[in-house]
């Protein structure tokens, strides 16, 4: 019933409802708010950080080729001004290490023309080798002889080691008895054994070798009989004993020696 209610103003007039203007102000609200809330988007700024960089940033340099300095050309070579002249030569001799140049004689006598240069050379009435070049040595690798291209100019001389030389050592001399065999002959005193009283009576006879050792001095420092009469035996060694003997060098060292000395018993 309420609503079908009709309104009237004081003097009577019927009122219209008011639901448009309520609608218009809604919507013009509403307007207002998407136009705020949309504006307010794009306002704001709702980027993560790192996504202000730009995308060439992100991606790797592409590779580039090296330039490559292309090389200084070498300087030619001056040419030759009219004053430098090539070598010349009377005659075209072959060099040594020219082994396609046989030679058609063998000469005798030394050539007053030496061998050509290596590089260009002329004919000319004289032996020149041109001009030298700045260097220590001639362009051609060629030497007139007259001056060193190589090594030290003045080479010192080496010296001469004045120190004494080394003295050999002595001669290491075996100084041990040397057997000589019978050395009656290098006896400077030999007596002669007494003769046995009992023998003599007896009438026996016999021989005695008597082994001795000499010192270096020539005397007799021991003396042992060998197999033989016991009668003739004692009387042989005790004459051995006082014997003597001249030394036996060995490298101008003397030496001990052994030998022997046969004592005969005989009437």
């Amino acid at each position: 019933m309420f609503d079908r209610q009709i309104g009237y103003d004081a003097e009577g007039n019927k009122q219209h409802g008011r639901s448009p203007y309520f609608g218009f102000s809604i919507s013009l609200v509403t307007a207002l708010f998407a136009t705020f809330l949309v504006a307010g988007i794009f306002a704001d700024d709702f980027s993560l950080p790192g996504e202000s960089l730009e995308m060439t940033a992100l991606l790797a340099p592409t590779a580039t080729e090296p330039v490559v300095a292309e090389p200084e050309k070498a300087a030619s070579a001056a040419p030759r001004s009219s004053s430098q002249s090539v070598p010349t030569r009377t005659a075209l001799v072959a060099r040594v290490d020219e082994a396609q140049f046989v030679p058609t004689k063998i000469g005798v006598e030394k050539s007053n023309v030496p061998p050509r240069p290596y590089g260009p050379v002329d004919l000319g009435k004289v032996n020149d080798n041109g001009p030298r070049s700045s260097g220590t040595g001639r362009p051609d690798g060629v030497s007139d002889g007259n001056e060193q291209t190589f090594g030290p100019k003045n080479p010192s001389t080496s010296k001469v080691d004045e120190t004494e030389p080394d003295i050999a050592p002595p001669p290491v001399v075996d100084r041990r008895p040397k057997f000589l065999g019978i050395i009656t002959s290098k006896a400077t005193y030999l007596p002669k054994p007494q003769y046995p009283a009992i023998a003599e009576k007896m009438g026996m006879s016999g021989s005695v070798s008597v082994q001795v050792v000499i010192d270096e001095q020539g005397r007799v420092i021991s003396a042992t009989a060998s197999t033989s009469n016991a009668i003739f035996r004692d009387n042989a060694v005790r004459a051995a004993r006082q014997a003597r003997f001249s030394p036996t060098l060995l490298s101008n060292v003397p030496i001990k020696v052994t030998g022997i000395i046969v004592y005969h018993f005989t009437r």
